[in-house]
């Protein structure tokens, strides 16, 4: 067994790509938000923020509870003043949601990861932006990229910058217009809005130069067939894909999870956990595609110093400060 101090490598320049679905914020905020708004999956987002009056007004009955189904039906009734008042609902809700004051999953993972990398998430709610917005003094943050929309950002057309959604432009000082949200229509046309085509362009690239991607609470729709392709044909240009890892963060079935995602894996070059503290990302925070090198390409004994669980802000701190002085000591030379 070989020593090796994975706090102080900082050698990878490969990114860890994180795509995050509804399941990692059910998953980071389990009780719900500081006010105990539950974050709401698609198959009881329709229950959970008040949309059966408006749907059954157009529906006599609908197959499933499942609003990705849901709303695929209605979208084929050509009724715009319906699907209106179900997305003004849809974006009302999400836009209360708050962080509370105590640490979260979500500043956990912001914290575990540096600027090379990415997180990518399908999720209207506005707590990851939240989380990156109350930690990014601390160290270098990861790049975001907000595939469907955010209904915490702005957008100005004019120079392409993002800010809090109703701020304005820091170049041009026009109000910056809200970003489209995307609803789940059999076929999304991602090159269609100038802001959502931007985003996924931001993703593609870091696929295409990752060494680990992580899947956190995204099943993989059969109605966003469009995202998974765009994902696998980054995928498929990435040079390192025959020795990279895909971890999967999942309570489905692991064998379910494993067909799911069959095109992304290379024979046994991939991990499915059911917890994100079991991740390599909360694992070697800040250190992830480091420490995997270490171990699968060189065969080295790491001695692990993974986040403490249900951590209090100091104790993350404590963890986290060593790695990030490193990295600055590095950037100075």
């Amino acid at each position: 067994m070989n020593d090796y101090d994975e706090v102080n490598d900082v050698s990878m320049g490969k990114s860890h790509v994180v795509i995050l679905g509804a399941g990692a914020s059910r998953a980071a905020f389990p009780q719900g938000d500081v006010n105990g708004n539950s974050l709401p999956l698609m198959k009881d987002l329709i229950e959970q923020i008040g949309l059966s009056p408006i749907i059954k007004k157009a529906l006599k009955e609908f197959k499933s509870d499942d609003f990705e189904e849901v709303y695929c039906q209605i979208s084929e009734l050509d009724d715009e003043e319906l699907l209106r008042n179900i997305e003004g609902t849809i974006d009302a809700y999400f836009s209360k949601l708050k962080l509370p004051q105590e640490i979260t999953l979500y500043d956990q993972l912001v914290l575990s990861l540096r600027g090379k990398d990415i997180i990518a998430t399908f999720n209207w709610d506005p707590l990851l932006f939240l989380a990156l917005q109350r930690n990014h003094l601390k160290g270098d943050m990861p790049k975001a990229a907000f595939l469907h929309g955010n209904v915490a950002i702005g957008c100005c057309h004019e120079d392409y910058l993002l800010a809090v959604r109703g701020a304005k432009c820091p170049k041009c000082g026009n109000p910056l217009c809200d970003t489209k949200l995307l609803y789940p229509i059999r076929e999304k046309d991602y090159s269609q809005d100038h802001f959502i085509r931007n985003e996924w362009k931001k993703l593609e690239r870091r696929i295409e130069h990752a060494f680990i991607v992580t899947i956190f609470g995204y099943s993989a729709p059969s109605a966003d067939v469009d995202a998974i392709k765009l994902m696998e044909m980054a995928w498929s240009k990435n040079n390192a894909k025959n020795y990279g890892q895909i971890e999967i963060i999942d309570i489905e079935n692991e064998d379910l999870v494993r067909r799911k995602w069959d095109p992304f894996i290379v024979d046994t070059h991939y991990d499915v956990r059911r917890d994100f503290q079991d991740s390599f990302i909360a694992r070697y925070p800040r250190r992830s595609c480091e420490a995997m090198w270490a171990q699968v390409m060189e065969c080295k004994y790491l001695e692990e110093r993974a986040l403490p669980r249900n951590p209090s802000w100091k104790e993350l701190h404590t963890c986290i400060d060593p790695r990030i002085a490193v990295e600055k000591a590095q950037s100075d030379r």
